[in-house]
């Protein structure tokens, strides 16, 4: 990086890190000694999703979001719960580390991650995700559930 006084190479003298995607670099001029901040983000990867009819499309955080609300309504959830279950389930995602992920894995991430907070939602969720066509499939679940 070069100094914004004297455009001559610079040296890193601190680095911390902000967030898990965000550092902040402390900065000297080899030069002029002229000290200054930077901030680097780091960009990861966009995944990819693979519908279940086969078409590709940009994951989007917030049909992920959407998803995990339609649960969770009218369900005894905070804001803060909600953020981090929905961030836990983008960073598993993420680890995958795959340009292109199905639909399905991400469904039985969700599903994982739902049964650990509210059981009422991992079977709305479940519902729709397996499409469930009779009130047997209700309780065929549920029998699994209690296992």
């Amino acid at each position: 990086m070069k100094c914004p006084q004297c455009h001559n190479k610079t040296q890193v003298t601190e680095t911390r890190a902000k967030t898990s995607y965000i550092l902040r670099r402390r900065r000297e001029c080899l030069k002029c000694q002229y000290r200054f901040t930077t901030y680097e983000r780091i960009v990861p990867l966009k995944n990819a999703v693979q519908k279940r009819n086969g078409r590709i499309e940009p994951f989007q955080k917030k049909k992920l979001k959407q998803g995990i609300a339609k649960a969770l309504t009218k369900r005894p959830i905070n804001k803060e719960e909600f953020t981090d279950l929905v961030e836990q389930i983008k960073d598993t995602i993420r680890q995958k580390k795959k340009k292109i992920i199905s639909s399905k894995e991400i469904g039985k991430i969700v599903m994982e991650n739902l049964k650990k907070v509210d059981e009422v939602a991992y079977l709305r969720f479940a519902s729709v995700y397996r499409g469930f066509g009779s009130s047997k499939s209700f309780v065929k679940e549920i029998k699994n559930l209690k296992k």
